[in-house]
């Protein structure tokens, strides 16, 4: 899954005019941020995870000499 662009959301923000327009548009700024995270999040966890294990057992087999 592809990272959502913050531009866009930017770039819609900055053309609005009154106060609901400008709430509307800086919630979609910050749930693009949550959205985003959330892919970062998911693509990265299994690889620290993997990594986290093999640290582990490294550890584990130089403790035990």
């Amino acid at each position: 899954m592809d990272y959502l662009k913050f531009s866009d959301a930017v770039d819609e923000l900055s053309f609005t005019y009154g106060f609901g327009s400008k709430v509307k548009g800086l919630a979609k700024v910050v749930g693009i941020g949550v959205v985003n995270t959330a892919i970062f999040t998911a693509k990265t966890l299994p690889v620290a995870t993997e990594k986290l294990k093999e640290q582990i057992e490294e550890q584990k087999k130089n403790h035990g000499k």
